[in-house]
């Protein structure tokens, strides 16, 4: 993570806080990103680097519906540039939809037949499931 970051994110200034809910600022404050980066020792990468991707081969896409960290609407963001992309929103999902069962059947027959038409049926039921004593 800190790697990513300090290659690709350091270059921010400080974000406005007052605008934020006082309970999540902490979560925004940025003032020892720097340090932190100067001990991950990363250079930073160019600006060109955030420049969207533009690829016309089969791409797959996966997104949980509540993922709080990569949420859908960046896999949209990453689909506008990619003709030849598929996302698949993986309903009452969070980060990491790929472990689910049906995220690793939808990968695996992506990966299998990345040209056929991609089966997302098992996303029809999945629900969120609680967990009780």
């Amino acid at each position: 993570y800190n790697a990513v970051l300090c290659a690709e994110d350091a270059d921010y200034d400080q974000i406005d806080l007052e605008n934020i809910h006082p309970a999540l600022q902490h979560a925004f404050e940025v003032d020892t990103i720097p340090e932190s980066c100067a001990l991950w020792n990363v250079p930073q990468l160019d600006a060109y680097t955030d420049d969207p991707v533009t690829v016309d081969v089969p791409t797959l896409l996966m997104s949980g519906e509540y993922d709080p960290i990569t949420p859908p609407a960046y896999g949209d963001m990453v689909a506008a540039s990619l003709p030849n992309a598929e996302h698949v929103v993986f309903p009452a999902t969070g980060h990491g939809a790929i472990f689910s069962l049906c995220g690793t059947r939808v990968a695996v027959d992506f990966l299998t037949n990345p040209d056929e038409p991609l089966d997302t049926s098992c996303t029809e039921d999945m629900q969120i499931e609680f967990v009780t004593r």
